[in-house]
């Protein structure tokens, strides 16, 4: 047998992936958005502020309204606001 199980295979197998974790390791790492999706759910600090942010998109609504509108104005697409 060709890859038989011995004690100095083991030991630079164990070498080369130690190398391979260093060189890992020193890379810098990506910024990757989806690591930190729903680290603040529920907590007090995000309950506040959606609800601040809840409370300035009701205003901003009602102020897009304005005193002769009965209905309020459609949000813009991406394309049209592009436009």
């Amino acid at each position: 047998m060709a890859d038989e199980l011995t004690l100095e295979s083991l030991a630079k197998h164990v070498e080369a992936l130690e190398r391979e974790l260093r060189v890992v390791k020193s890379e810098p790492r990506k910024k990757d958005l989806r690591r930190v999706v729903g680290m603040f759910t529920g907590s007090e600090l995000s309950k506040q502020v959606d609800a601040e942010i809840s409370a300035r998109r009701a205003a901003q609504r009602l102020e897009e309204l304005g005193p002769d509108d009965d209905e309020p104005k459609p949000d813009l697409t991406i394309d049209e606001a592009a436009e």
